[in-house]
């Protein structure tokens, strides 16, 4: 299942790497926002709290900078599912 969701960012990657970048200000608080209601039907029935704090606008391509966040916090609630795993 890891080299399988490798493999898919590998190919993600690839594909990202061809486009060009849209860079404009992006505040990453709403950006947060909306990529943690994107993880609410699959977090509704576990105890996760989401602390985010005071974020900047930055200037970034909105696609990339977006999918980043989307594997970065699926990696923290796989993680966090995981037997022994630790902390909140």
């Amino acid at each position: 299942m890891r080299m399988s969701a490798l493999i898919d960012d590998l190919l993600m990657l690839a594909k990202v790497s061809r486009q060009e970048l849209k860079v404009r200000d992006i505040g990453l608080s709403s950006l947060v926002e909306d990529v943690l209601k994107e993880f609410k039907s699959e977090t509704s029935e576990r105890e996760i709290e989401w602390q985010v704090g005071s974020l900047p606008f930055i200037k970034c391509d909105y696609g990339l900078m977006r999918q980043v966040l989307i594997n970065l916090l699926s990696n923290a609630i796989k993680l966090h599912s995981e037997p022994g795993a630790h902390g909140h």
